[in-house]
């Protein structure tokens, strides 16, 4: 945190952007636009109701809310992080999976509008094999930082990540809700000002 905040301060922006280190049901106040990301994930299927009340309250009326996590690509499986798999018992254990339509149900059901979804899987495919072609290359420091055993698991867990991705099993998803924002009649909005 210490490192973000002097980024932050070198770059100016110290009266308009704050690290915090607190669960994020603790957080108060009321924002234009709150951003959550990697998150629903590791907050689990059981409790994506109150995740989506919470980014609610701390949504300004007006505001926008958006959210992007890993989903799983069957659209009738929920993984709920219980199950003992190789990935919760050494690289997420408290990770749950669910498909887009109930993370999309859930913003709803908070209160906001969907303004959009946007599949980032393919990205997801390349990034983690990009991912996996740096830590091989770095494979000596990666081994005296944290060891063998936990190297091999994240080579493994990476390279399977990148399969998982590039099947479809799973999924990774930006979803934009409002509450009461003018939605756009088009995606041009999204096209960069040169």
């Amino acid at each position: 945190a210490e490192a973000g905040r002097q980024r932050i301060a070198a770059a100016g922006l110290a009266d308009r952007v704050r690290i915090l280190q607190t669960d994020y049901r603790e957080l108060d106040g009321r924002f234009d636009a709150v951003a959550s990301v990697g998150m629903f994930e590791h907050v689990g299927p059981d409790d994506l109701g109150s995740y989506f009340a919470v980014a609610h309250r701390l949504t300004a009326d007006g505001g926008l809310f958006l959210t992007h996590g890993i989903v799983t690509g069957d659209a009738a499986h929920v993984r709920t992080g219980a199950e003992r798999t190789f990935v919760s018992s050494y690289v997420f254990p408290d990770g749950g999976l669910v498909p887009a339509w109930r993370a999309v149900r859930h913003l709803e059901a908070a209160g906001f509008e969907l303004l959009d979804v946007e599949q980032l899987r393919p990205h997801y495919a390349l990034t983690l094999r990009a991912w996996l072609a740096r830590l091989e290359q770095h494979r000596g420091a990666a081994l005296e930082a944290v060891g063998e055993a936990r190297y091999r698991a994240w080579r493994a867990y990476t390279a399977a990540s990148a399969v998982s991705f590039s099947s479809g099993a799973l999924g990774v998803v930006q979803i934009l809700g409002s509450k009461g924002h003018p939605a756009p009649l088009g995606r041009d909005w999204m096209t960069p000002v040169t």
